[in-house]
């Protein structure tokens, strides 16, 4: 489903045209890293800096930008969003896990979470994703160690949910920042081996 490309994918359309299952719903553009082009990205970005960075497995990992719309970065939250084989069942525990590297160069953020949906959800216009409550959340700042940072959690269906969105469904005046550091004026984390289950332990992601 993919193509190893060492271009930047600069728009939302082109990110769904590259994923056979994910999309993102707004107008945001997640960036697939694959590996071997990693160093190379074009055209370059100041002050983004992938060098450090291998994906925790496989040939690839995502970029996502977490934080900056009070800053008006343009596209200052993305998100991904994927439909689960089979609706979640009321009153059965799923657990979800993905693991997370924020780019050392960026603005360090919490407020990275996972949230469900009954139905597709496309805002293209807008900034954010405010309307969600997100069933797992990251509550502290995870500042770059160099490791990557796993975040996992479980909770009851309380509702037939056909969608899984990952993001920071926080506004940027809720989301705590650390940036003496920073060389860009945005948080991006890198994101990679999404993983959702039931007890049964059936992949429906």
């Amino acid at each position: 489903a993919y193509e190893i490309t060492d271009r930047w994918m600069g728009t939302f359309s082109k990110f769904n045209r590259a994923m056979k299952f994910w999309n993102s719903p707004t107008q945001g553009s997640p960036e697939l890293l694959f590996l071997k082009v990693k160093d190379r990205m074009f055209p370059p970005r100041n002050g983004f800096d992938l060098t450090p960075y291998f994906p925790r497995s496989g040939k690839m990992m995502l970029g996502m930008k977490t934080y900056g719309c009070e800053g008006q970065v343009m596209h200052c939250k993305e998100y991904l969003q994927v439909k689960f084989k089979r609706p979640l069942e009321i009153g059965v525990e799923y657990y979800i896990e993905f693991y997370v590297n924020p780019l050392h160069t960026s603005i360090f953020t919490n407020n990275f979470g996972a949230a469900v949906s009954t139905k597709h959800t496309y805002q293209l216009y807008a900034e954010g994703l405010y309307d969600f409550q997100p069933k797992i959340n990251v509550e502290e700042v995870i500042e770059y160690t160099g490791k990557w940072h796993k975040v996992s959690g479980n909770f009851v269906a309380d509702s037939s949910y056909q969608y899984l969105l990952i993001g920071n469904f926080q506004e940027d005046s809720e989301t705590k920042a650390a940036s003496s550091k920073a060389s860009i004026d945005y948080g991006v984390f890198l994101v990679d081996d999404i993983r959702f289950v039931r007890s049964a332990q059936k992949d429906l992601a």
